[in-house]
């Protein structure tokens, strides 16, 4: 195995395309895994709530992640106060947009003339809006837990 240092950009740009294109592929196929398996376990109405709500926190998920912890992941210089705020921020937003879909929970109840919406919208939208993966990248990162540090070598 070539050492990070020794390969060119070419076969770094490779390397990760590779890396993000199995990233995204894996998290597809355990999303229709996890599809089939709701599908079995629901009955047809409890799947059709979920099916609702799953329009709402997409588009929460989808501006949950504003870029900053892949920015400072791939930053050289970065320092604690960044990282702090970076933390901060994203927790706020993680907040904000929870607060959000619990507040567009009564409007979807009512268009889809359904109550049952808003207790499981607000839990799901909790879930789906709360700390993720990116966020344990950014903590990884700032504690120096991540690549490069003796744990995840041998990943690339």
């Amino acid at each position: 195995m070539t050492p990070p240092g020794d390969r060119s950009m070419a076969e770094d740009a490779f390397r990760g395309v590779l890396w993000t294109s199995g990233g995204r592929i894996a998290t597809q196929f355990v999303g229709v895994l996890f599809g089939i398996f709701l599908a079995r376990l629901l009955s047809p109405e409890q799947f059709g709530l979920v099916g609702m709500i799953a329009v709402v926190t997409g588009f929460a998920t989808l501006f949950s992640d504003l870029g900053l912890g892949a920015a400072m992941i791939h930053s050289q210089d970065s320092n604690g106060g960044q990282w702090s705020s970076v933390f901060w921020v994203n927790t706020g937003v993680g907040v904000a947009l929870t607060a959000i879909v619990a507040g567009i929970a009564p409007l979807w109840a009512r268009f889809f003339d359904n109550p049952q919406l808003v207790p499981v919208m607000g839990v799901l939208g909790l879930l789906r809006s709360g700390p993720g993966p990116k966020d344990q990248a950014v903590v990884f990162k700032a504690t120096g837990q991540g690549l490069g540090h003796g744990h995840f070598d041998k990943l690339s």
